[in-house]
């Protein structure tokens, strides 16, 4: 067709389980007609359409010229939980728009507040995990900690020492 844009790819976000309130959103597109066309609209919704963010790319695309395009608004992604995003290219007379639009689901953890504590049991002592200067690694499956001048990890004990009742402890 003439008047083609079409949307590649979500390139962010991604690549992080932690996502903030103002995360950069930056999308791939291409004009894949055969005639040079001008100011494409964008849009990204973070919540599978519910809110969108859009954009305007002002400047020419020559039949196969192919860009990333950082959009001016954040998207807020900072609810834990899967965030179906949506990019969307929207061009007057776009003759194709079955490639118009492009789906990537990410997922943030919900974040643990500091100071956590977790008895494990029913009855007994409390463990915690108290550690007041305590940078998260993003995306760990561990607990990493940072806390005066030491690294380390919460990990699982089965040493009598260390349990109260039952068979292992977090450490």
């Amino acid at each position: 067709p003439d008047n083609d844009f079409e949307m590649l790819s979500i390139e962010a976000p991604a690549g992080k389980n932690v996502f903030t309130a103002n995360e950069q959103v930056m999308v791939k597109l291409t004009n894949s007609g055969i005639t040079a066309q001008s100011n494409p609209e964008v849009l990204f919704s973070p919540d599978n359409g519910n809110t969108w963010i859009s954009d305007t790319i002002n400047q020419t695309f020559n039949p196969g010229d192919t860009i990333d395009f950082t959009f001016s608004n954040d998207a807020d992604l900072s609810a834990g939980g899967i965030h179906n995003c949506i990019a969307v290219v929207n061009n007057s007379g776009d003759q194709n728009s079955l490639n118009d639009t492009v789906y990537r689901g990410v997922f943030t953890l919900a974040p643990i507040p500091l100071p956590f504590s977790e008895g494990f049991e029913s009855v007994g002592p409390l463990t915690a995990f108290d550690a007041t200067n305590t940078d998260i690694v993003n995306g760990a499956e561990y607990w990493r900690f940072y806390y005066g001048g030491t690294n380390g990890r919460c990990r699982f004990n089965a040493d009598p020492s260390f349990y109260h009742t039952g068979s292992a402890a977090a450490t």
